[in-house]
């Protein structure tokens, strides 16, 4: 059995990158998955497989046909009799239809609306969101990552935008450290006690990857995978890759990239051309002038949206999930990674960045300081607001 951590010894190469080498679980099957296109099937196939439970929170379940088709897998699967939980952000799906959870509710499912936005309800809440997207099943298989259940990120010959995100499927005793999670979230909040027993079970090992997961669930954790993120920037020899949606570094991580970046490890950042907030991206941008005198390279993805949280260092210690590097993420968002200690999950991360650098335009400096005064003053106003952006 996996249940147990893996030993750390000084010797060990993840004890270099990892600031929480304790959390490492080792037995793991991890499945890099781009996009809809790969994660939608294998998410709507687990659904579809499920016998006992099944446990989702997702920050945005949309009403359109892409919501449409996972509510009606949930469905499916409820009047067949899995039991099915479901979490969903109240802000993520503000413009679904008032009906389109109770249909849902009406097939025996169980909700939760996490922080509704109307001051007269219980647990109401405006700023702290829950962003993390969980997909749990049986006990035996996870999905986490960065994308929400919508038409933008399915494939486009499904009618979707493609937007470029990437997700996880996991087995092994990682699946049962999600579990601890999202249990903890639905007992909290829903006010329903599971047992663990049956819901956090023990399982053998699937495969050979070291993984951990981590969440800013609790207060006195609210920076824990933005210190997982630093931590394994200053301990680089070779490379810091990054892949980020909503890029506008805090201060000590901005710190972590320089110094990273003056001891002569290639720094580069993939960030979106063309953003769905781009207030976010214009108070990003603010930053890039002094991190491209650091030597930091920056490219900028020219198709479709993209949505992605991603790292990968050394091709040793990668890193997928929720967490953009920005300070709604630290500081007000509910998040997840999974960080994996891994040459082979490593490698397949780092063939990924280079493979999306093909379809990205680097920013040069000398290019770049010339860039419209115009511009120059809204990311400056966009980023006086970037605390809560």
């Amino acid at each position: 059995m996996s249940k147990s951590k893996k030993s750390v010894s000084p010797e060990n190469p993840w004890n270099r990158y990892c600031l929480y080498p304790e959390k490492l679980v080792q037995g793991n099957r991890v499945d890099i998955l781009l996009g809809g296109s790969e994660a939608y099937p294998e998410m709507l196939r687990a659904i579809e497989d499920a016998r006992e439970w099944i446990l989702m929170e997702v920050y945005i379940l949309s009403d359109d046909a892409t919501g449409m088709e996972f509510s009606e897998a949930l469905k499916a699967a409820s009047r067949r009799g899995v039991e099915v939980r479901l979490v969903w952000d109240s802000i993520g799906c503000i413009e679904n239809s008032a009906d389109f959870f109770d249909s849902v509710r009406d097939a025996g499912i169980k909700l939760y609306e996490f922080h509704p936005v109307a001051p007269w309800r219980p647990r109401w809440g405006w700023n702290t969101r829950l962003h993390r997207k969980i997909l749990i099943v049986d006990g035996k298989v996870a999905f986490t990552g960065g994308l929400n259940i919508a038409t933008e990120y399915d494939a486009v010959e499904k009618g979707g935008a493609g937007w470029r995100d990437t997700h996880l499927r996991l087995e092994g005793p990682s699946v049962r450290e999600i579990g601890k999670i999202a249990l903890r979230m639905w007992q909290w909040y829903a006010g329903e006690r599971l047992s663990q027993q049956r819901f956090l079970p023990i399982t053998g090992d699937s495969g050979d990857v070291l993984a951990s997961v981590l969440t800013n669930q609790r207060r006195r954790h609210r920076r824990r995978i933005r210190r997982a993120y630093t931590r394994a920037i200053s301990r680089a020899n070779r490379y810091v890759y990054i892949t980020n949606a909503y890029f506008v570094p805090d201060i000590g991580t901005r710190r972590a990239l320089r110094n990273a970046s003056r001891r002569g490890v290639d720094v580069r950042v993939i960030v979106p051309a063309h953003s769905d907030i781009p207030v976010v991206a214009l108070a990003g941008k603010r930053l890039y002038s002094r991190m491209l005198r650091w030597g930091i390279r920056i490219y900028e993805w020219q198709k479709q949206v993209l949505h992605a949280k991603t790292a990968v260092v050394d091709g040793v210690w990668s890193t997928v999930g929720s967490f953009n590097l920005d300070h709604r993420s630290v500081f007000h968002n509910i998040e997840l990674n999974v960080s994996c200690v891994s040459d082979e999950i490593g490698k397949k991360m780092e063939d990924i960045f280079f493979t999306d650098l093909e379809n990205c335009s680097e920013i040069h400096f000398e290019e770049w300081r010339r860039r419209p005064l115009t511009q120059k003053m809204l990311e400056k106003i966009c980023y006086q607001f970037h605390y809560w952006l």
